[in-house]
């Protein structure tokens, strides 16, 4: 099979491979995928067409079909296969973390540029899927959020998460374990995953980056010790010495707390990448005066409650990030429902940091879990009526900005098309699984009508998804921007020393 030998050509360009090896590793694959006779020889034009491929998704595809074909398969489904052969021809750990450190020693921002380009290279990063997502931006004055509808997450529920929140069983203990590494078992295929070890406040912690790629270079920084979300000084420090070492990315942490945090509550993680996230390029609503803080500081003219600081000197900003985390974790103001404590925690902080040449700049969101009756998936959550765009947790990501919605609306758009544009009347055809849409059609045809062209009728369903992120966003907002919620803000900025 040609393809055979496509795939090692585009795995010596792309992956480093040598030459020398050639005949291994075409009988390895040979091997995986049945053919024990095959012809050796390809063209110069098609040694080019593989080098040139951005991905090796359509040779493998091709494999899969020859495998299939001569049922050597067993119970081996696509993706595990895929991944099986890419762990052949992608280099060991140990060569790989070798290169890494070599390349830093040379230029930092390369080393990491060449690290996800074999994480592209090797199908642990999809591209292909993810090329497949849709995506858009939205801006209301000097807010701007970005939207994903990603086809390749699942959705998840609060309540599953919650419950995994301490799990410390099987093997792997969780999915961003460091014994992920090769590992293939229990519908979880990570062949072809490499991790780069580095050490973060005196402790081993290794980064990865994400197959899902919600933006550019997304990574994950992972504590070796499978060990639960925590937010205290020494996450401070870890967040600052991760910048240090890569001043081109930002980082930040999910609270440690469900409803509000993110989806691994079981073992401490970061998550950051090469991107300007809608956070970072608001204004600022309200200047703070800190005691014994040189930096600046401020309230940012955001959706929901952050206070941002920036210094050159990083003791100074590590020691206000604790001392305002401290603060906030033990604050309550029954006016606005903000109780820190019942049996359980509920305010915590969403902390990101990054560079800016050689200044440090760091931004605490506020956050609190509490429910009640009327509110009972979460006080500070996306509200009942918002939950057909989005029910899971608002952790780090969503909260700066970056909204990542589940597969099932990309279905759910298409209909919601069809209504606006007279396709559709009848709104008791709607499924068992998108009558969650009946009550936000309705109001589409409400303001809408229903004689709208398909492009109006995107453009308009986009606009009206985008509202619903708003509103989720102001839902987590603490301090309402309201009279009654900058009152609270306030109260709570003078007490903590802070205005």
């Amino acid at each position: 099979m040609k393809e055979i030998l496509m795939l090692i050509k585009y795995c010596e360009k792309h992956l480093n491979l040598n030459k020398i090896n050639e005949n291994y590793f075409a009988n390895r694959i040979a091997s995986e995928i049945g053919e024990d006779n095959f012809e050796k020889n390809i063209s110069l034009r098609e040694i080019k067409e593989a080098q040139n491929l951005t991905s090796c998704e359509a040779l493998l595809s091709v494999l899969y079909g020859k495998a299939k074909e001569n049922n050597v398969l067993m119970n081996t489904d696509y993706e595990n296969f895929c991944c099986k052969i890419m762990d052949i021809l992608t280099k060991r750990p140990e060569e790989i973390r070798n290169k890494f450190k070599r390349d830093y020693a040379k230029n930092k921002r390369q080393a990491f540029i060449n690290f996800h380009k074999l994480c592209v290279a090797n199908y642990y990063i999809k591209t292909d899927a993810i090329s497949k997502n849709i995506k858009w931006s939205y801006i209301n004055n000097d807010k701007s959020l970005e939207i994903t509808v990603n086809l390749s997450k699942p959705e998840k529920n609060n309540k599953e998460t919650a419950k995994k929140a301490n799990d410390n069983s099987g093997y792997p203990k969780c999915m961003i374990c460091s014994e992920n590494e090769g590992y293939c078992g229990h519908g979880v295929y990570r062949q072809n995953l490499r991790i780069i070890p580095i050490n973060l406040g005196n402790e081993k912690w290794f980064f990865q980056y994400s197959p899902y790629a919600y933006f550019d270079e997304h990574l994950i920084a992972v504590n070796e010790c499978h060990t639960p979300m925590k937010i205290d000084k020494s996450t401070f420090i870890k967040l600052l010495d991760f910048v240090d070492f890569a001043p081109f990315y930002f980082i930040g942490c999910n609270a440690c707390l469900p409803i509000v945090g993110g989806s691994i509550l079981a073992h401490d993680h970061f998550q950051g990448g090469f991107h300007d996230m809608p956070l970072f390029k608001c204004g600022k609503k309200v200047n703070l005066s800190v005691e014994n803080f040189s930096g600046e500081a401020y309230v940012l003219n955001w959706y929901n409650s952050v206070l941002c600081f920036e210094s050159f000197d990083r003791k100074e900003l590590e020691d206000i990030l604790f001392k305002v985390t401290f603060f906030w974790e033990n604050y309550s103001d029954l006016d606005v429902d903000i109780i820190c404590k019942t049996d359980v925690r509920h305010n915590a902080v969403t902390p990101i940091v990054r560079k800016d040449g050689q200044k440090y700049i760091a931004y605490l969101i506020l956050r609190n879990n509490r429910t009640n009756e009327l509110y009972p998936e979460g006080i500070f959550h996306a509200h009942k009526q918002f939950h057909n765009i989005k029910s899971e947790a608002i952790g780090l990501i969503e909260a700066m900005g970056h909204f990542i919605l589940p597969p099932r609306l990309k279905r759910q758009v298409q209909i919601m098309s069809d209504y606006l544009t007279g396709i559709e009347y009848d709104l008791n055809k709607l499924s068992k699984e998108d009558e969650i849409q009946r009550d936000f059609i309705s109001k589409l045809l409400l303001k809408y009508g229903n004689d709208n062209d398909i492009n109006r009728a995107r453009k308009l369903i986009k606009k009206e998804i985008s509202i619903v992120c708003e509103n989720i966003l102001i839902n987590t907002a603490v301090f309402k921007d309201d009279e009654s919620g900058r009152n609270a803000f306030n109260k709570f900025l003078k007490k903590g020393r802070l205005l």
